[in-house]
């Protein structure tokens, strides 16, 4: 039996692929997942079994820490009666019950400023883009042959099963349908790579696109109270909230531009050919220098740069590459690994 864990709403859509893929192949696999955000919502949108283990953690440190200890105690109880072959995941708590069950654990990583020193002591496996480069986490102590680079970003992942042509556009209710529709994400706040200077510079984007009477803001809130942060705002039109999941490639396809804060919707914009920028303000990964290198990702830095920013209806939707041989490879090398290692 092979375990897959989904720690938060990003991970469904890159591990997720995994769960197919292994059971085409004839294994069993058991599915895991954290009530946190809407995870719970994706998974049920797509009609996955999955077993609930753990909820959100808090923002503190300690709150953290306890979090995780606690999801690990209640991940090893969900397999008394049969332990897995290994684990694909990119959460600590899973790493960690994997360690404690004895069994690899391939953890998958594509922004190397991560805390990444508890996978290290782990003996995980780390999975990562080839554009990050090994030397990256060579000098964080990891062993080479812990170290499994793969030709792609995790988005060719998330698109390796996706049919495109069935996933129509999402249609969202606004007054004037040939205004931009600009999809903004505000910072994950109570994620270990916040950047608190994300805080405030997010505030002045959403100003920004406030006051523009060409586009419609589609807000999509991480955490429940972000959604204060329009209050403050004098709207030329009304925004529109996402109070629920929405299935991420209908949404990506029904908006014209995205703006976040950095993570995985911004680089999922880029591979779609979707107008991306990002306003992180932290350090810039490697994959993100990757997307901006190839056009497909902005970063808007500075007030300045914020000033000639303009949208507009963006053009036909047209399929990206299939990530499928990207899949087809990581699962070839994961089972060689395994049982290697077992």
């Amino acid at each position: 039996m092979i375990w897959i864990d989904i720690d938060n709403p990003p991970q469904v859509q890159y591990l997720l692929p995994f769960k197919e893929a292994f059971e085409k192949r004839g294994y069993k696999v058991a599915l895991t997942a954290r009530d946190y955000a809407i995870t719970f919502d994706i998974l049920r949108q797509r009609g996955v079994e999955f077993s609930s283990c753990g909820k959100g953690f808090g923002k503190s440190r300690v709150r953290k820490v306890w979090g995780t200890l606690k999801r690990t105690a209640a991940l090893l109880a969900r397999f008394t009666r049969q332990r897995p072959t290994f684990l694909i995941s990119a959460s600590r708590s899973s790493a960690l019950a994997a360690r404690l069950m004895n069994i690899p654990s391939f953890i998958f990583c594509d922004y190397e400023f991560a805390e990444l020193s508890s996978f290290r002591s782990l003996g995980s496996h780390l999975v990562f883009p080839s554009v990050i480069g090994a030397n990256t986490f060579l000098n964080l102590g990891f062993s080479s042959d812990h170290l499994m680079p793969f030709n792609g970003i995790k988005e060719h992942l998330s698109f390796s099963n996706v049919n495109f042509e069935k996933n129509e556009p999402y249609l969202f209710n606004v007054r004037d349908p040939g205004k931009a529709l600009v999809l903004f994400r505000p910072p994950a706040v109570e994620s270990h790579y916040h950047a608190p200077l994300s805080d405030d510079f997010a505030g002045d984007v959403l100003k920004y696109l406030s006051a523009q009477s060409n586009l419609v803001v589609i807000f999509s809130p991480r955490y429940p109270w972000q959604v204060s942060m329009l209050d403050s705002q004098q709207w030329s039109n009304p925004p529109v909230i996402l109070a629920e999941g929405i299935e991420f490639v209908s949404l990506l396809k029904g908006v014209d531009a995205v703006v976040t804060s950095g993570g995985t919707m911004a680089r999922e914009a880029a591979y779609l050919g979707i107008p991306a920028f990002s306003i992180f303000k932290g350090q810039k990964c490697a994959v993100d220098k990757y997307l901006e290198s190839l056009g497909k990702l902005v970063f808007i830095e500075n007030q300045e740069q914020l000033n000639k920013m303009s949208f507009r209806k963006k053009a036909p939707f047209e399929k990206p590459e299939n990530g499928e041989m990207v899949l087809e490879s990581l699962v070839t090398e994961i089972l060689k690994r395994a049982r290697n290692a077992g």
